[in-house]
């Protein structure tokens, strides 16, 4: 089976499982029905997308995305870029020891699970995705500040303005 096949049945899937999701939420009271619908049209829109794209017939488009370019950082050409990254990588795949990334990655999730449960969200969340772009994604302070108060700001608005849900307030905010 080829690699667009098999690309092709995992998009199908996720289409039908997010269509049946929209079509099951129709059922439920406007308020509970509102983050099942929504998420399941942009879902649907999204897959609808990607099938579009991986099956068009201009295959000579290239759909890479150079996120240092993105960024702002164009300083490098790509191939010193290209030469870098995979000097890199050799070096990386000599030093990572085996089960390193799983092993951090679910230290991660420990650990915001654990502040959550301690801090609550409104306070977890901002430290947690300032600390993860300034650590993991190199980003600079002042980035990953506003990126972390921006994205608080959004899921407050989301959950505490628009759907009148409030967020879970932590152990040390039950105390007052």
């Amino acid at each position: 089976m080829s690699n667009r096949t098999q690309e092709n049945i995992a998009a199908v899937l996720l289409l039908v499982v997010f269509v049946a999701i929209g079509i099951m939420s129709l059922d439920y009271s406007p308020r509970a029905r509102l983050m099942p619908l929504a998420i399941s049209i942009v879902s649907t829109v999204l897959i609808i997308a990607q099938l579009i794209v991986q099956n068009s017939k201009a295959n000579d488009v290239d759909l890479a995305i150079d996120t240092m370019e993105l960024f702002g950082a164009t300083g490098l050409k790509k191939e010193g870029r290209r030469k870098a990254d995979e000097e890199a990588a050799k070096t990386l795949e000599k030093e990572v020891i085996k089960g390193t990334k799983e092993s951090t990655a679910i230290g991660i999730l420990l650990g915001l699970f654990a502040m959550i449960y301690v801090f609550g969200y409104v306070i977890t969340i901002p430290v947690f995705i300032t600390l993860y772009f300034r650590l993991f994604n190199k980003s600079p302070w002042l980035r990953s500040i506003i990126t972390g108060i921006g994205a608080t700001a959004v899921l407050y608005f989301f959950f505490s303005v628009l759907l009148q849900i409030s967020l879970y307030p932590g152990l040390i905010g039950k105390m007052f």
